[in-house]
């Protein structure tokens, strides 16, 4: 009788435990569909409206994919992150910046202007390739323009040992103008049709005989 009641009890500890463990599972699972779900939400509102909560992207994120305050023209060092954690990270935190497109950097212990940096954000292709319009100063006389195409997309990556779902903000290139004269000269205007992004430009160099001279350009991207 004893090894009876024995052999009972420990079928009963048997199944609670076991459905213990099933019910850790099936919450693990419903959490992980809850976080896919937020992500996709998120990642259409991004290929929607590139908001993030109804939100611009801190200009701070922005600003890294231009290489921050270093030159470009041998290519941009960071060309993708995690755009989830990134936008309101420690990294880029910033209560002056959150929620708008530009950043002041404010004065050094001397008083001089640190400059600014602004974005716009200007459509996407078909394809979703996001174009924006960046304009940055770092408190000079001089202003540098860049134009960058970026993606965004979902992927799974291993983090801190748990597999996570991530938004990927990818640069998949950049078109820049010379210093002080914005996007490849003046009266430049970006048009996006379909797949393609096309750049229309002047530039004003002297001809043969030293007067001036502005040509019409044109410069198109596809992707």
């Amino acid at each position: 009788m004893i090894k009876q009641t024995i052999l009972i009890v420990f079928t009963a500890l048997t199944i609670l435990s076991c459905n213990s463990s099933d019910n850790k599972i099936i919450a693990a699972q419903q959490s992980q569909s809850e976080i896919k779900t937020q992500i996709d939400s998120i990642l259409d509102e991004l290929n929607n409206k590139f908001t993030i909560n109804g939100k611009p992207i801190n200009p701070r994120v922005i600003h890294d994919l231009t290489g921050g305050d270093f030159d470009m023209s041998d290519g941009p060092i960071i060309t993708a992150l995690d755009l989830k954690k990134a936008n309101d990270s420690n990294r880029y935190f910033c209560d002056s910046c959150l929620g708008k497109y530009e950043i002041y950097f404010g004065t050094d212990k001397d008083g001089n202007n640190l400059g600014h940096f602004s974005y716009k954000y200007l459509g996407k292709t078909a394809n979703n390739i996001h174009v924006v319009q960046t304009s940055s100063n770092g408190g000079g006389s001089g202003s540098w323009s860049f134009v960058l195409f970026l993606s965004v997309q979902k992927r799974n990556a291993y983090v801190m040992g748990e597999k996570q779902e991530q938004l990927i903000l990818n640069l998949e290139g950049s078109a820049d103008g010379p210093s002080g004269s914005g996007l490849y000269g003046t009266n430049s205007k970006i048009v996006i049709k379909q797949n393609t992004v096309t750049i229309d430009y002047e530039t004003n160099e002297p001809d043969e005989n030293g007067k001036e001279k502005i040509t019409k350009n044109s410069k198109q991207f596809e992707f």
